[in-house]
């Protein structure tokens, strides 16, 4: 048995997670627990789907990846994967999605950037650029915090599900790093491990929408129109293509977001330009 901290749960696991950090603090006060066990056999499943078999528990089909039993009531998920990699490259997204979306709680398609207590997170349609810009972004005043999801369960205290972030051979190259681990996902990305803050932050302080332009200047547009600002919210919660809706409107998305300002940012298509005003983008991202 292996246990690890994940989006801030307690999880016991049948099947050793070698990317991450094994749990071993005695601080639980914070923390409820779930059960996680995997099998690795044949999936022969066609596309994506979840079926609701009760109010908590669900099935989800991921294709030839993996299979997935979560049961909300009694906080255990189970899947049946073809190899580690599908089940690890598959875990965190959908089925925690599922999972959190059972209990009320949203898990958030975002990057996000820790700025002392507060997170700042970034968001946007795939392939935009979050991680991109994340990564350039980080330094004195704003630290990586989170790649790709953010579970958010009231408006205090934002949880990131590890300290890994998912980068392309592209970005790798792009962005000079050199100290990526060896391991790829089942799309072929490589893991990069961010700093293990010990710091936890208090609320989410901003959530900015990624949108690139021709133009070489970056700028803001805040969004204040409600009905464009919850279409915006809605459409970034993980899986929310898929997710039945007797789930989705379980999340009390007013309660969870209504204070906190949201907007789009217009970067530069070009890298080469990204770079050249990433100073002028972090004054934006800090709201100056």
């Amino acid at each position: 048995m292996w246990i690890y901290k994940i989006y801030g749960i307690i999880v016991y696991s049948n099947i050793k997670m070698p990317l991450l950090s094994e749990f071993s603090s005695t601080d639980t006060n914070e923390s409820f627990f779930m059960n996680l066990h995997v099998e690795i056999g044949k999936v022969t499943c066609q596309g994506i789907s979840v079926e609701e078999l009760d109010n908590n528990t669900f099935i989800i089909k991921l294709g030839d990846y993996a299979i997935y039993y979560v049961d909300g009531k009694d906080n255990r998920i189970r899947c049946l994967a073809t190899s580690f990699e599908s089940f690890f490259s598959t875990l965190f997204n959908i089925p925690f999605s599922l999972f959190f979306a059972s209990k009320g709680w949203c898990l958030f398609h975002a990057c996000s950037l820790l700025r002392e207590k507060t997170v700042i997170c970034i968001s946007g349609d795939k392939g935009v650029g979050k991680t991109t810009l994340s990564y350039l972004l980080a330094g004195d005043q704003l630290k990586l915090y989170s790649d790709d999801t953010l579970l958010i369960r009231s408006k205090t205290r934002p949880f990131r599900a590890h300290n890994l972030m998912k980068l392309t051979d592209q970005s790798v190259s792009e962005l000079n790093i050199f100290d990526v681990n060896k391991e790829r996902n089942i799309i072929g990305k490589r893991y990069y491990s961010i700093d293990d803050t010990k710091i936890k932050p208090s609320r989410i302080e901003s959530i900015i929408f990624l949108r690139r332009t021709s133009d070489n200047k970056p700028w803001v547009e805040p969004i204040k129109l409600p009905a464009i600002k919850k279409g915006m919210l809605y459409h970034n919660i993980v899986g929310i293509g898929v997710l039945p809706y007797s789930i989705i409107k379980r999340i009390d998305m007013e309660s969870l977001f209504s204070d906190i300002p949201v907007s789009f940012l217009h970067i530069p298509s070009n890298f080469e330009t990204l770079k050249k005003v990433k100073n002028d983008i972090e004054s934006l991202v800090l709201g100056g």
